[in-house]
């Protein structure tokens, strides 16, 4: 009966809710930070899930996973590729955070934190636009992830919105509007170096703009 489905359709809407929240808590807590392990049981626990459906506060899994704060690069990496290969994770699908204003904060991987690949701060959120995660991952100079957006056909010319706190001077933010993940990287980069950044210190951001001007 139609009334059958209609339960079983929003039971599964629910639920994945429920496991994009829950993502989303994991990818900004210090204390119970993201894994591999924990996306695994994640996407068990709730399967089967809508993996590209935004849900209600407009998050997805793949934003929520590049991100992600207090982790390695190389976590969101393997991360990512779990969701895009092995739950057919859109890379092009965007959040569409409606009516959240907090700032994004974004610590690009600098040459201090390179050497054991771990990425800085990141509480990324759009204002009320839409935010993809080649956007996020190119302003947070993590080259690894964009190349691998890249490789699974993400859009360089998609556009995105949002709000990055600078590394070096972590009281100024970068608004951007309607922008490319390369104008955001390039946008990061002439900022940091105007607040005293070392051309050293930005080894992943130009990477990604190496990366995406190709």
């Amino acid at each position: 009966p139609k009334e059958h489905y209609i339960h079983h359709y929003n039971l599964l809407l629910s639920r994945n809710e429920s496991a994009v929240l829950e993502l989303a808590e994991r990818a900004h807590s210090s204390k119970k930070r993201l894994s591999f392990s924990v996306l695994k049981r994640l996407l068990k626990e709730y399967e089967p899930v809508a993996v590209n459906r935004r849900v209600r506060t407009g998050g997805t899994f793949l934003v929520e996973v590049v991100r992600a704060r207090h982790v390695h690069e190389s976590v969101i990496l393997k991360c990512a590729k779990l969701l895009v290969e092995r739950h057919g994770a859109d890379p092009n699908v965007p959040s569409a955070e409606v009516g959240l204003r907090s700032v994004s904060t974004i610590a690009p991987e600098y040459k201090r934190c390179a050497a054991s690949g771990e990425v800085g701060k990141c509480l990324s959120s759009s204002t009320g636009r839409e935010l993809y995660p080649l956007v996020i991952a190119a302003a947070r100079g993590m080259s690894k992830v964009v190349k691998y957006l890249l490789s699974v056909e993400a859009d360089r010319d998609m556009r995105g919105s949002s709000r990055f706190r600078l590394y070096s001077n972590p009281r100024k933010t970068v608004k951007g509007k309607d922008l490319t993940a390369l104008e955001f990287a390039t946008r990061m980069r002439d900022e940091e170096v105007e607040n005293g950044a070392r051309r050293e210190d930005l080894r992943g951001l130009l990477d990604v703009i190496s990366m995406l001007e190709d």
